[in-house]
């Protein structure tokens, strides 16, 4: 995407970029249930989705899930999340800090988690675990029955969602990766690579849904760029499907979100070269209310506020 394109399109109508730009994206995911409901049969009824932090996994999967009844398949979705070990329990990797490595798979119960997967496969009823990230526990009265049916499916979404300790044990299912891997350049030069439109849609995500600060993002984000090389990345090439989730329009909207809240940083704050990488690229590219992205959008799902 070349910055002079995007800005001659929001100049032109910037109502109209943004639903062609989210119409590309619902075209992707259409497509991708379609190949997804031509392989259940022969693969079974377990998709696992996978993506790096701030890749729009939650919000893509809802998406295929509901375009997957388009062609008569019911979907359930299950998140990854709901298969922490309690925070406390001690079963937590730590990582080079000497911090619990949240990013790790080792920190998820993949015993139950496979065994889950294992018995939906062949038509049998699991109680779905549901964790609770304010007490860091798992609430065992949140725990749901599930068992699927003839044409239904479910999809597993997580960060380690095709790591091998999970889909090695599920070699029939189907795996999907997903990401933004569309670069925004100027004149051929990359001007946000995808590490930072992800750090833009993480911070805003992070605000709007978690009460987080943009300093706590930055804090986090070495460690989380660190276990994504380590334990996500690798395993994208094995994916059937890889959706693309760049919007053309998000680094307009977010960077006007994000541009103050950068701008009042500390010199100090960790991660000073992204930021300041990225407030030097801001000006080259016209910003766009956020008040302008409908309900239906990715970006607004997923990341604005409601």
């Amino acid at each position: 995407m070349e910055n002079r394109d995007i800005n001659d399109r929001i100049r032109e109508s910037a109502g109209t970029f943004i639903a062609e730009c989210d119409h590309d994206y619902r075209q992707q995911l259409h497509d991708a249930a379609g190949a997804i409901a031509r392989q259940l049969g022969a693969r079974g009824p377990v998709i696992l989705l996978s993506g790096p932090s701030g890749s729009s996994k939650t919000t893509t999967a809802k998406f295929i899930g509901e375009y997957l009844t388009h062609f008569g398949v019911r979907c359930h979705i299950i998140s990854l999340d709901d298969y922490y070990f309690n925070g406390d329990s001690g079963r937590y990797p730590v990582d080079e800090d000497g911090n619990q490595d949240l990013e790790s798979p080792l920190g998820l119960d993949l015993g139950l988690l496979n065994r889950h997967m294992t018995a939906l496969a062949q038509g049998k009823e699991v109680k779905i675990p549901y964790f609770d990230f304010r007490s860091r526990k798992r609430d065992r009265g949140g725990a749901r029955p599930l068992s699927l049916g003839e044409n239904e499916a479910v999809i597993f979404e997580g960060i380690n969602a095709l790591n091998p300790l999970i889909a090695d044990r599920q070699p029939k299912a189907i795996r999907v990766f997903v990401a933004p891997t569309t670069p925004l350049t100027r004149k051929g030069k990359v001007l946000f690579d995808c590490e930072k439109i992800r750090l833009l849609r993480r911070t805003v995500r992070d605000l709007n849904h978690r009460n987080e600060s943009a300093l706590g993002t930055l804090t986090v984000w070495a460690s989380v760029m660190r276990g994504e090389r380590k334990y996500i990345t690798p395993y994208a090439p094995t994916a059937d499907i890889t959706i693309d989730s760049t919007l053309g329009y998000e680094v307009p909207v977010l960077g006007y979100i994000v541009k103050p809240m950068y701008e009042q940083l500390p010199q100090d704050v960790p991660q000073r070269e992204l930021v300041d990488q990225i407030l030097e690229a801001l000006p080259a590219i016209a910003p766009i209310a956020p008040e302008m992205v409908p309900d239906s959008s990715l970006l607004r799902k997923e990341f604005l506020a409601p």
